[in-house]
């Protein structure tokens, strides 16, 4: 899956469950990629991102566990595309 692909399935899952802040726009520069990775960092960024329905998100106990891994797996896959763009673009 390509960057964009990842950032589009990301923000579907999010969508999908109720978190509408938390939403990343698509990167097309290394200028993108380092805005996108900003969104990783301090409290409260989407690392910090958990899904769950005492969070209030809409979701049943019962998947939060593989829908946060499914999120974790998107957002890790597009931190190391974004970062591999800035490294080798700048």
């Amino acid at each position: 899956m390509n960057l964009n692909d990842e950032i589009a399935a990301l923000n579907s899952l999010l969508v999908r469950y109720g978190e509408h802040k938390k939403k990343l726009s698509s990167v097309n520069s290394p200028y993108d990629a380092k805005r996108a990775l900003k969104q990783f960092a301090g409290m409260g960024s989407l690392s910090d991102l958990y899904i769950c329905k005492m969070n209030g998100h809409n979701i049943d106990q019962g998947e939060e566990a593989s829908v946060n891994t499914t999120i974790h797996n998107h957002l890790n896959n597009i931190r190391l595309a974004c970062a591999d763009l800035t490294t080798n673009n700048t």
